[in-house]
């Protein structure tokens, strides 16, 4: 009896087949290597007289390659987070401020044009509750009082729509996964650039010797842990990756990557961040393999011959010395590190004032700054206790998603995505704890856009899923016709 196959096709039907168009990420790498040598002349090489009107040819190119594909457009953004100033033209507002509007803008009229359906999640109905409490919070601040003015406290709430924005904008402007191929990379080239850029400042520092002792950092206000914090969410994607490819060239360049950011993050010398990364490492290798945790022995026990330049420079602490004293945080009052009884005390004193004023609604968004250094603790005093289960909700639904995506599919591209989003949700949650990770810029932004990341290939693995139960239905109606 002759057996009945449909042969049908799809744009998501490569998921599950493992089939992956190399051509499609080469030939997109190569414009955007276009794209970067025109800025990089337009910013550096051109004219000073001529500098105006080479941005704005820098800016047209752009333009229109956003226009061909929105991926491009993605590209700039994560180089945007990455490597932009902290004011340009105006006070706090950063390059992919401006990217971002014209972006939506070009993405809407293309999705309008190609009649695509918006993608929906469950996440979003979390953001929804938390983004309405929060807009409660802050009216209450604004009407009482407790905020820090009307422009800081719609400032600060609006920025934090933008993170969502980011999310969904990801969630829904990502249809293959070429696409996020090449997101991934693009920011682990932004990661590197900042990595080097950092390490170079703190060498430079260094040389001048005023100083002996000197944490990498980022920009002037960005703290240590914060740029730990966004090396973090990078590294924990390239591990994840490593075990997705089996080409031994792309393990070479995946791994040449980690060193590169793994050493300017035990410059940045922040316990949080350390702590953060073995947590989020952790988790990845319990989806992928215990095993590779050996690979981090083994370079902590030869850190003296893998990092031999270290024993030249005159540090008043070293490694050791440092991220030893992590788990004194569980030990007597006398021993705790002094930055954590600090934290501790402040924590306690922002607590009670928030208690004594509503413990349920917060003071309002822009009630304090990023001073608190704890994430948790600043949603609790600006949305209270309702703003942070509703934010928790947010980080629990898009670890579901993760989950499901990991337990069902067979693509490993797309299940190491998901596992290095479970190191990154993770490792961040740790860092949180002493450090404003969800609400800083450096390190809310690339992880909002990650999670839409994960969103988009959730998305992907739901309609291949349809897709291949919509071909079983016909199967069984075509063999039933026979």
């Amino acid at each position: 009896m002759a057996t009945v196959e449909l042969v049908r096709k799809s744009p998501f039907d490569q998921i599950n087949q493992g089939a992956f168009e190399k051509k499609f990420v080469l030939s997109h790498f190569l414009v955007i290597a276009l794209l970067g040598g025109v800025a990089y002349w337009a910013q550096k090489m051109a004219p000073e007289e001529l500098k105006d009107q080479a941005m704005y040819l820098a800016g047209a190119v752009f333009a229109i390659a956003i226009f061909k594909s929105t991926v491009f457009g993605f590209v700039g953004l994560v180089f945007a987070i990455g490597l932009s100033p902290d004011s340009v033209i105006y006070n706090n507002i950063r390059l992919e401020d401006y990217l971002l509007p014209p972006l939506l803008v070009v993405w809407w009229i293309k999705r309008s044009a190609k009649k695509e359906e918006l993608l929906k999640s469950a996440v979003l109905s979390a953001v929804y509750m938390y983004l309405f409490i929060a807009a409660i919070s802050t009216m209450k601040g604004l009407i009482a009082g407790t905020v820090w003015g009307q422009t800081l406290a719609l400032s600060f709430y609006f920025k934090y729509v933008q993170y969502f924005v980011i999310m969904w904008f990801a969630m829904n402007g990502l249809k293959r996964k070429e696409e996020v191929v090449i997101l991934l990379l693009s920011a682990f080239m932004a990661c590197a650039v900042v990595a080097y850029i950092a390490k170079a400042g703190r060498e430079q520092v260094l040389e001048q010797g005023l100083r002996t002792f000197v944490r990498a950092s980022g920009p002037e206000g960005e703290t240590p842990n914060v740029l730990g914090g966004y090396y973090l969410i990078h590294l924990m994607f390239g591990f994840s990756l490593i075990y997705a490819t089996k080409n031994y060239i792309y393990r070479l360049v995946l791994l040449g990557f980690i060193l590169a950011v793994a050493m300017p993050l035990l410059y940045t010398y922040s316990r949080t961040s350390f702590a953060s990364f073995f947590v989020g490492l952790l988790i990845i290798c319990i989806f992928v393999d215990l095993r590779y945790l050996l690979v981090v022995g083994i370079f902590a026990m030869c850190h003296q011959i893998l990092l031999p330049h270290l024993q030249s420079i005159p540090v008043e602490e070293s490694f050791i010395d440092r991220y030893s004293t992590i788990l004194d945080i569980f030990g007597s009052e006398e021993g705790k590190p002094s930055s954590w009884t600090a934290r501790l005390s402040g924590w306690y004193i922002y607590y009670s004032k928030t208690v004594d004023y509503d413990p349920f609604f917060g003071r309002g968004v822009g009630s304090t700054t990023m001073m608190v250094d704890s994430s948790f603790v600043k949603k609790f005093i600006e949305t209270g206790a309702f703003g942070v289960m509703a934010f928790l909700g947010i980080l629990v639904r898009l670890g579901r998603t993760a989950m499901e995506v990991i337990r069902n599919t067979d693509d490993q591209l797309i299940k190491s995505v998901c596992i290095g989003y479970m190191g990154v949700l993770s490792a961040m949650s740790v860092h949180s704890i002493g450090v404003c990770s969800f609400s800083t810029i450096r390190t809310a932004e690339p992880f909002f856009l990650f999670s839409g990341v994960l969103l988009a290939v959730h998305g992907m693995y739901q309609r291949s899923k349809n897709f291949e139960d919509e071909d079983r239905e016909e199967l069984a109606r075509m063999r039933f016709d026979r």
